[in-house]
């Protein structure tokens, strides 16, 4: 059985992901290649769910179970159609307050050797283009995401509003840092230039 693993950081909290994986019936309007979804059947935490793939000009009818164990997992299983056995587990684990990391775990064989060996070639990409698809229906959800300035935006903003305040800071071609005192070095700006760090009289 193929098997494709992919982990992804997304700018969004795990909550935030679980809930846009597990509609599924709203997968056509933003995945590539899905058609239909229609949940038929839910038992809790549980639903069974009649889908449309386009491949090609083949569309792939089959049901599937997904079982949601929410926050954190989410296992799509199916085995009819061409699929002899098809399996998607979804796993999220906080990465920050506002972030996370999602695991997708794809794994299937299908019926015909031929439908085999066309599927196993596009595996990888279609994961990829279906988490990438996944952050932009997030992204339309729940806005844009506020980035964290870079390590020498935030120090340039240090010096300028410091130097506004009775200390002089002078931009240097050096790559590090000297304290003016003591001649202690200290740790590189990224990104090439330095600063010299000189203590107001």
């Amino acid at each position: 059985m193929a098997t494709y693993t992919t982990k992804h950081l997304f700018p969004y909290n795990a909550e935030q992901m679980f809930s846009v994986v597990a509609d599924v019936e709203r997968y056509p309007e933003f995945l590539p290649l899905w058609e239909e979804a229609e949940v038929v059947e839910q038992h809790g935490d549980s639903y069974y769910t009649d889908q449309v793939i386009l491949l090609g000009v083949k569309p792939l009818h089959f049901r599937s179970k997904t079982v949601l164990k929410h926050p954190t997992d989410i296992e799509v299983t199916a085995a009819e159609g061409l699929f002899r056995q098809l399996v998607i587990r979804w796993h999220f684990e906080p990465a920050s307050a506002s972030t996370c990391y999602a695991r997708c775990t794809i794994a299937y064989q299908m019926q015909s050797p031929i439908w085999q060996i066309i599927i196993d070639p596009m595996l990888s990409y279609a994961t990829q283009s279906t988490v990438s698809a996944f952050e932009k229906r997030a992204h339309d959800l729940y806005g844009a995401v506020a980035r964290l300035p870079s390590l020498r935006a935030c120090f340039k903003a240090f010096c300028a509003y410091h130097s506004g305040a009775g200390n002089i800071f002078k931009t240097a071609s050096h790559s590090s840092l000297r304290h003016a005192d003591s001649g202690a070095r200290l740790p590189a700006v990224p990104g090439g230039g330095g600063v010299h760090l000189l203590r107001s009289r």
